[in-house]
């Protein structure tokens, strides 16, 4: 509970803190480092998961390993008291002089000119409001609903909402079974103790191994292009592709595996008929058929599109969409409604309907979801590379 606590409040923070130190011309790509590190993070837990089920040590690997973490959070800490404090927020205390050393630390000169006149600019406008409307103390309700603009508030916390319809827990869910089936592993019996136990083991902490280094390459194209190209294009590319990767994999399922039915929690290894073992690996040469390759793909398409797109995007928008007076307390509630709606459509809606449906048609109610995502994205989302 307190690790999630924890994970919350520093996605906020650390979104918040790296949209005030960043220039307008580079603010896309410095808030993305913030998912490159956590890709970064799910790789080494999962090559170290790879490496400890690799052994039948396991158990005594995973207790030096959870021993790192202790001094690893020291050096972050040690590390972070020597950031600069956020000149946005010294600014708006008044505290000018300290925010314009506070930018020197980072930018040019000439940057530290543009950034200090746009803070200006931004005070005085609150300055304006605050007269105009006599604002008291404001709850979080009254922020929301009066002194954010309702399309800001639309388009951050929406996009947020519609992430969660592209259904990327039941594709890395789905993942398992498709290596499974294009590997011709179908076959293998877990038994604890021997060596195919072992084998087994090692294979599916491979999984997402592969996995996570797809959405890491996808997180690099993204901070590389997300200030070139905009927002709003990267998001379109992004749905795009998924919509095609969802579409080729339905079709696959449903052509190949007439008899794979609720595969996402369990794989039916009894069932399987020759002729789909067949459409997915070829037992001859041993290796994957072209169907197979195909599918692996699609798979490959969907995590890495995923990744520079509608996954890392939606809270690029919401570090830099609200007026800065009021971006973390915006922030925060994007962060709850975040959490909120990926419950309720993934672990809720996705799961029981993963419960019923077969591999082919989760997948194609996915892919109309992410078509009805990409026509919200085309009406709603501004056309613009810098959002503030």
């Amino acid at each position: 509970m307190f690790l999630g606590f924890a994970g919350g409040l520093i996605l906020i923070f650390l979104t918040v803190y790296i949209s005030d130190i960043s220039p307008s011309t580079m603010r896309g790509a410095l808030v993305s480092i913030v998912f490159l590190q956590i890709a970064g993070g799910q790789i080494l837990y999962h090559l170290l998961n790879w490496i400890s089920s690799s052994t039948p040590h396991e158990t005594q690997i995973w207790h030096w390993l959870i021993a790192t973490i202790l001094p690893v959070i020291h050096i972050i800490v040690i590390i972070a008291g020597w950031l600069p404090e956020s000149p946005r927020w010294l600014y708006r205390k008044g505290y000018i002089q300290q925010a314009e050393e506070s930018l020197k630390m980072m930018l040019s000169s000439c940057e530290v000119f543009k950034e200090v006149t746009a803070m200006k600019l931004s005070l005085e406008e609150e300055v304006e409001v605050a007269e105009v409307q006599q604002e008291n103390e404001l709850n979080i309700l009254d922020v929301i609903l009066e002194k954010v603009p309702a399309r800001r508030i639309i388009v951050g916390f929406g996009s947020l909402v519609a992430q969660q319809f592209v259904g990327i827990s039941m594709i890395m869910r789905y993942s398992y079974a498709i290596f499974h089936l294009t590997t011709g592993r179908y076959n293998s019996k877990i038994v604890d103790g021997n060596v195919d136990y072992i084998i087994n083991r090692v294979f599916f902490s491979v999984i997402p191994l592969i996995t996570s280094s797809l959405v890491l390459v996808g997180t690099i194209i993204c901070t590389i292009l997300v200030d070139r190209f905009g927002r709003r294009r990267l998001l379109l590319v992004s749905i795009s592709e998924i919509v095609s990767s969802l579409g080729l994999l339905s079709w696959l399922f449903c052509t190949g595996s007439s008899s794979v039915g609720g595969i996402v929690y369990r794989f039916p290894n009894t069932n399987l008929g020759d002729e789909d073992r067949d459409f997915w690996y070829n037992t001859d040469e041993e290796r994957a058929s072209c169907m197979g390759l195909l599918a692996l793909l699609a798979l490959a398409m969907y995590i890495v599109f995923h990744s520079l797109g509608i996954g890392t995007v939606p809270w690029i928008i919401n570090s830099e969409i609200y007026p800065m007076k009021y971006r973390n307390v915006c922030l925060a509630v994007a962060n709850v409604v975040y959490w909120c709606s990926k419950m309720v459509v993934q672990d809720l809606l996705f799961d029981c309907l993963g419960q019923y449906l077969s591999a082919a048609q989760m997948l194609f109610l996915l892919c109309l979801f992410s078509g009805v995502v990409g026509l919200l994205i085309y009406f709603y989302i501004p056309d613009q590379k810098v959002t503030t």
